[in-house]
């Protein structure tokens, strides 16, 4: 049988790798996870016909293909490169530490490549994957999407869970959809959609049943006190989650968290989701200007809309999340602070805010055109000169440090004033840090240290 090893730097548990590897398992070939981008740490494990596979965000690439790079110069083995950023970036095939690359959905596209390398049979010709051999590349296309999500086995957490770190988390995540109906102008759906044009139903749910299924599983192997549902749109399907609540209610009982919409969220839902657990509710505010919000981030949500559910949530004492960014195209402090403002007025619980990040082949990257460097992003560093390449450029990373302070205490937004003016220094991302750490630890109910130890652990193994 084949043998996959995915490797991957930061210290979380991606749903990806793991339902692939739950894929795999099933046909009966072996699969492994190395964490930390030091191959010298696990190379003496590596054999000569494994496929090294890497699952990467747009960012970490450079560091994917400077591991892959090494692993190839010591063991020459087959690698696999997966996940957002070679969906949307197929070109980096062309790059010397590439083998192959998957498209979309990549559970069966991976299991063709494990079997035919295990009958050592030709592999070009698998839909999704595009496969460079003795340097020339064959690209085929995708496949129909998944219809029917429950017949995929549930996410292979003994992979990440032989990490203590991982394994004992009270927090435990699970993914219940795939697609989501709105087009943010910032956001991959847009191209996801289009590629898989004609190949099915975008949006998907998996059965109730299935679903609670494998939370009852998890909880029996591996113990669980918090869930966090990692849907980009838990709250949609009004009939689902009906069904699905009174299921939950009877037979999980567990506190949980989850993403939606401000268009999704009415009463009746945020009822229903009090009533069978719910404690945390995540949104998007992006910004506090109704105009970029619309005409920039193709989100057509108003102020007024954002309060009444905020006020509807507060009322039913549903904690919330919302997620904002700085560095949209042409703006300026004053633009940054009504987004502040907004946060205080509707008195977000875990405010959240983040570099607008104009990924290439997103049609808010089309307003940054100019600015991209030949289409490429691979760090945060890249990122903010992009996004802050403007006169307010220091008053709008100093908002991004001081945000969350911001929104949490109102009565410091005088100060804060004066302090986006001066430089950007390392007193301030400091800060900023600490204020992080304890948002992400409080809003899904995570301890303060093992919040800081993966952190630090992922920081480690970067530098």
């Amino acid at each position: 049988m084949a043998r996959v090893i995915f490797i991957q730097r930061i210290w979380h548990e991606y749903g990806g790798p793991a339902l692939i590897s739950g894929v795999l398992k099933r046909r009966g070939h072996s699969v492994e996870l190395f964490i930390g981008n030091n191959p010298d740490r696990f190379l003496d494990k590596i054999l000569p016909r494994d496929i090294a596979a890497f699952s990467i965000m747009t960012g970490e690439d450079d560091w994917a293909l400077e591991v892959s790079g090494k692993i190839k110069r010591k063991k020459n083995i087959l690698t696999v490169f997966g996940g957002p950023h070679p969906t949307y970036f197929p070109e980096i095939i062309e790059h010397p530490s590439v083998d192959v690359t998957c498209c979309g959905e990549g559970e069966f596209a991976m299991l063709d490549l494990a079997d035919s390398r295990d009958k050592n049979a030709d592999y070009s010709n698998i839909p999704n994957l595009s496969v460079k051999i003795q340097g020339v590349v064959k690209r085929n296309e995708v496949r129909p999407l998944i219809p029917d999500l429950d017949q995929l086995p549930f996410a292979d957490r003994a992979l990440y869970y032989k990490y203590p770190l991982l394994r004992n988390s009270p927090m435990k995540p699970f993914i219940v959809s795939r697609g989501c109906i709105f087009s943010c102008n910032f956001c991959f759906n847009e191209k996801l959609k289009t590629i898989y044009s004609g190949k099915g139903e975008y949006v998907r749910f998996r059965s109730p049943k299935n679903v609670v299924q494998e939370i009852k599983e998890t909880e029996s192997k591996y113990g669980l006190k918090y869930i966090y549902f990692m849907d980009d749109l838990f709250v949609f399907n009004k009939s689902w989650l009906q069904n699905f609540g009174a299921l939950y209610s009877k037979e999980v009982k567990k506190p949980f968290a989850c993403s939606a919409s401000v268009k999704t969220l009415n009463e009746e839902n945020i009822r229903l989701l009090k009533d069978i657990g719910c404690k945390t509710v995540s949104f998007g505010v992006e910004t506090g200007n109704e105009d970029s919000r619309k005409k920039l981030l193709n989100k057509h949500i108003s102020n007024a809309e954002i309060e009444q559910v905020a006020s509807l949530l507060k009322k039913h004492k549903l904690k919330f999340i919302t997620f904002n960014m700085v560095g949209l195209p042409g703006e300026k402090a004053r633009d940054v602070l009504e987004t502040v403002k907004l946060n205080i007025k509707i008195r977000a619980d875990y405010p959240r805010c983040s570099i607008l990040t104009p990924y290439p082949g997103t049609r808010i990257a089309e307003m940054f055109k100019d600015r991209l460097n030949s289409g490429k992003i691979s760090s945060l560093d890249q990122q903010s000169k992009i996004s802050f390449n403007n006169p307010e450029a220091r008053k709008l990373k100093n908002l991004h440090y001081f945000f969350q302070t911001a929104v949490i205490f109102p009565g410091a937004l005088s100060f804060i004033k004066i302090l986006i003016s001066f430089p950007p220094n390392i007193v301030f991302k400091i800060w900023w840090l600490i204020v992080y750490f304890f948002i992400i630890a409080k809003s899904e109910s995570r301890n303060m240290p093992q919040t800081l130890i993966s952190s630090l652990k992922t920081f480690a193994h970067s530098h």
